[in-house]
């Protein structure tokens, strides 16, 4: 029985380390910068909980606006998701790209770093990442 009791023990206290980690709060803000790439980028986006928005492009020109409640729910679905969270831990060295931009999502204090050649790797960051670029627009030439 004791030797029971001691494999129990023992594979409780391994498998504590092995827990998932915790989703991003709703009430988080979401960063979403992309740099790099060919021709070169430095794009910067806050999204907060409330929808609002901005955007700051390359040139350095800042544009605001909010994203309608169904749209903004949509991108806290995402980064609220256990799998994205599960993102956020995925490990990055040598996954750069020769001439796609990189692209950090910074939510909760957790960030998750997606590759425009491997997005099969981060499809949660890849798909918000998507629907921000689908939904917020700025002026052409901004």
């Amino acid at each position: 029985m004791r030797r029971v009791l001691a494999v129990a023990a023992l594979a409780a206290l391994l498998l504590s380390g092995c827990s998932s980690p915790e989703p991003v709060s709703k009430d988080a803000t979401i960063q979403v910068s992309r740099v790099g790439g060919a021709p070169h980028v430095d794009d910067r986006l806050e999204l907060k909980p409330d929808g609002s928005w901005s955007f700051t492009n390359t040139a350095g020109k800042r544009f605001s606006g909010t994203l309608p409640a169904d749209q903004r729910d949509a991108a806290y679905d995402l980064v609220t998701s256990d799998e994205f969270a599960e993102e956020m831990v995925q490990p990055t060295k040598d996954m750069m790209c020769a001439d796609a931009p990189v692209v950090t999502v910074v939510a909760g204090g957790r960030t998750s770093t997606y590759f425009g050649c491997f997005e099969d790797k981060w499809p949660k960051t890849a798909a918000l990442v998507d629907l921000l670029q689908r939904n917020i627009t700025v002026p052409n030439g901004g």
